[in-house]
């Protein structure tokens, strides 16, 4: 809960099926939880991925005890040179993609990515809203 968080002056939310409402968001996301029916999390990716800006991160759950059907998602990321992606052993697997450039910017010279970090600061200057799907269960987008 928002509330119970102490986070309404940072987040909101929306209410509504992910791929109804995240195109109607004009705004950026600092975090993308996915947490959806398995075949939907490449589509909400391509969704979300334009709403963020480097340094925000994608998490994706589930990677692991449905490897199956999310190892294309989590190769994916881990494959796409905007990102810097690992999976993470935690519970059922956690996809872990923290964003390094847009995907129309070439990469900054004489800086490998296996050397990059990344501090997380939140509420940041947006805040950004949080999208609570009915069709993807408990999951959804926050921000």
């Amino acid at each position: 809960n928002i509330a119970e968080a102490g986070l309404e002056e940072t987040a909101e939310l929306i209410e509504g099926d992910a791929f109804e409402t995240l195109p109607k968001i004009d705004d950026v996301f600092d975090i993308v939880f996915i947490d959806a029916e398995k075949d939907d999390y490449e589509r909400l990716f391509e969704l979300a991925r334009p709403k963020v800006e480097p340094g925000a991160l994608f998490i994706a759950d589930n990677v692991l005890s449905h490897e199956e059907t999310l190892g294309a998602y989590s190769r994916a990321r881990q494959a796409d040179p905007t990102l810097e992606s690992v999976t993470v052993p935690l519970d059922r697997g956690l996809e872990l993609s923290v964003v390094l450039r847009q995907p129309d910017t070439p990469p900054t010279r004489g800086c490998p990515t296996s050397s990059l970090s990344a501090t997380f600061r939140l509420p940041r200057k947006g805040g950004g809203p949080v999208v609570k799907s009915s069709s993807t269960g408990s999951g959804g987008t926050s921000g």
